[in-house]
């Protein structure tokens, strides 16, 4: 479920990259690469909705930094308030 909640940003991330530096190549294609993109978010984020409703949680977390002893965490937490919000979002911009 991890990965399914780290595509949901990179999916568009990838595919803004890819228009920016193949977009004049790829003219109309673009478009369809961009909602192909957005759509393929907002599937993951069905998915995961539909695991958190089930009762699962999701919570990741990794040392991302440390300073003088002191370890900065980064993370990933999604509850049925985020999931939600997953697929709200996602959906909206599809």
């Amino acid at each position: 479920m991890v990965t399914r909640a780290l595509l949901i940003p990179l999916l568009p991330l990838i595919a803004f990259v890819i228009i920016t530096f193949l977009g004049k190549w790829l003219k109309e294609k673009s478009a369809w690469l961009a909602i192909l993109a957005s759509a393929a978010s907002c599937a993951s984020a069905f998915s995961i909705i539909f695991e958190i409703v089930k009762g699962g949680h999701l919570s990741v977390a990794a040392t991302w930094l440390t300073i003088n002893q002191i370890p900065l965490e980064v993370g990933i937490s999604v509850d049925p308030l985020a999931a939600m919000m997953l697929f709200v979002v996602t959906f909206v911009g599809t």
